[in-house]
C-alpha cells in the first residue's frame, strides 16, 4: 500500500506504449490544464475582437487622411481657377473652353475697346496702339447693358459666384 501511494504523488508519468509518447494525469492536472487551455482560447478571442477594432479604426483614419489630402489638393486648385477667373477679368481678356483639348482659354483683349451694336446685339472689337490698362480707367460696361439689345439677339449673362 506505501509504493501505491508513493506513486500516486509522481503523476504525472510519462511512458511509451505501443511506440507512441503517453502523459498519465491526475483528474485535476487534467482540470487545471484544460482551464489554462479554456483562459488561452478567450485571451486570443478577445485579442481578436480587439485587433478587428483596431484595423477599422485604422482603416477610417487612412479614409479621413486620403479625403484631407484630397480636400487639400481641391482646394489648391479651386484658389488657381478663381484666380485665374479674376485676373482675365480684371485684364479684359476673353475666356472660352475648347471641346477639342478640353482646355479653358483666356484671350488677352487689353489692345481692343469693345463696343456693341444694340440693334443687332453685335460685338465689335476696336485695335488700340498701347494697351488697355483696366485697373488706370476702369471702365466696364453701363448696368444692364445687355437689355439695351433687341430681345431675341440678347446675350445671357452670368455672374461668376466669386466675391471679391
Amino acid at each position: 500500500m506505501s509504493s501505491l501511494i508513493f506513486s500516486q504523488s509522481n503523476y504525472p508519468l510519462q511512458t511509451i506504449i505501443k511506440g507512441d509518447s503517453v502523459v498519465i494525469l491526475t483528474k485535476k492536472q487534467a482540470m487545471d490544464i484544460n482551464d489554462i487551455f479554456n483562459s488561452q482560447k478567450t485571451k486570443l478571442a478577445l485579442y481578436k475582437d480587439e485587433l478587428a477594432v483596431k484595423d477599422s479604426l485604422i482603416e477610417i483614419l487612412n479614409k479621413q487622411v486620403e479625403n484631407h489630402n484630397f480636400d487639400k489638393e481641391l482646394a489648391k486648385r479651386l484658389d488657381l481657377l478663381e484666380n485665374w477667373i479674376i485676373n482675365a477679368a480684371i485684364n479684359s481678356a476673353w475666356i472660352y473652353y475648347s471641346w477639342e483639348d478640353s482646355l479653358a482659354y483666356s484671350v488677352d483683349l487689353s489692345q481692343y475697346f469693345v463696343r456693341k451694336d444694340d440693334t443687332t446685339g453685335n460685338l465689335y472689337f476696336l485695335h488700340t496702339v498701347e494697351p488697355i490698362s483696366p485697373k488706370d480707367n476702369k471702365e466696364e460696361p453701363s448696368r444692364d447693358w445687355q437689355k439695351e439689345i433687341i430681345e431675341p439677339k440678347r446675350p445671357a449673362i452670368s455672374v461668376v459666384p466669386i466675391k471679391l
